[in-house]
């Protein structure tokens, strides 16, 4: 059983624990308690005119991402990807592609963790663009996060304040299958790239925006962009366990051949 989560002395009691591993780790996911959404790219992909307008919410929640704009939608490719997988494309130019959050859907999330699976199309040294993943947070400036940042990860994830420089990434490393998780909570907040620690700080007040929450970009900035491939992403209403964070790297490692250090 676990009794919660700890680095260097910081424990967090468990909210709920997962006694059986089965092999349906899918399964297993929709049972642990405060999952908000979940997408996934074989799934629920809403396409019109050869573009994505939608993708529909696989948790059981109905909160589905969708672009009415048929300018800032991405392209839906049905296999080559990670295991042949499909895939989102948001590189498809220099272009803010987006997929949009409904209004209000996460403004009940009082803290939160997700893990988001991509890969970028080119090695880039460049800041704007390219490596925006998501915009949701609070954060007074709507900071997107970009993976990287001129070699760092900028994230604003859950928070009121932009945590900078929160892990030195290689751009190299972009262009390989990426599993970006972080997580945020009032007075706690931290990250994994591929299963290893990027950063942790307990100066934090968490926060989730009403409005302009969105994945593979952010609205209104034209640079703000993903140019690269996403496939997955998963976001619960409160920090896991340390047993349930496992249950999710398991599942993302057969999926994906991710390697977690």
């Amino acid at each position: 059983m676990d009794s919660g989560y700890g680095w260097g002395g910081i424990m967090i009691p468990a909210t709920s624990t997962i006694t059986t591993f089965q092999d349906d780790l899918s399964s297993v996911i929709k049972n642990i308690s405060g999952l908000k959404t979940w997408f996934r790219s074989d799934e629920g992909v809403v396409e019109t005119s050869g573009k994505v307008s939608g993708w529909n919410d696989r948790s059981g929640n109905a909160i589905n991402l969708s672009q009415p704009n048929d300018t800032f939608r991405p392209v839906y490719v049905t296999s080559g990807g990670i295991n042949n997988l499909p895939y989102i494309n948001c590189g498809i130019g220099p272009a803010s592609t987006f997929l949009s959050f409904p209004d209000s859907s996460l403004s009940s999330m009082t803290s939160g963790e997700h893990f988001i699976i991509i890969q970028h199309n080119q090695v880039t040294t460049t800041n704007n663009g390219y490596g925006c993943i998501y915009n949701i947070t609070a954060e007074s400036t709507a900071i997107p996060t970009h993976i990287p940042f001129g070699g760092t990860v900028h994230d604003s994830f859950g928070a009121t304040k932009r945590i900078m420089n929160v892990a030195t990434i290689s751009n190299v490393v972009c262009v390989q299958p990426l599993c970006y998780n972080s997580a945020s909570a009032n007075n706690l907040w931290f990250c994994y790239i591929n299963g290893s620690l990027g950063s942790l700080t307990t100066t934090n007040n968490a926060g989730f925006s009403t409005t302009n929450n969105a994945i593979a970009g952010v609205p209104g900035t034209p640079a703000g962009y993903l140019y690269g491939k996403l496939y997955e992403h998963i976001l619960f209403s409160r920090i896991l366990t340390n047993i349930e964070r496992s249950i999710i790297n398991n599942y993302i490692h057969k999926r994906y051949r991710i390697n977690f250090a």
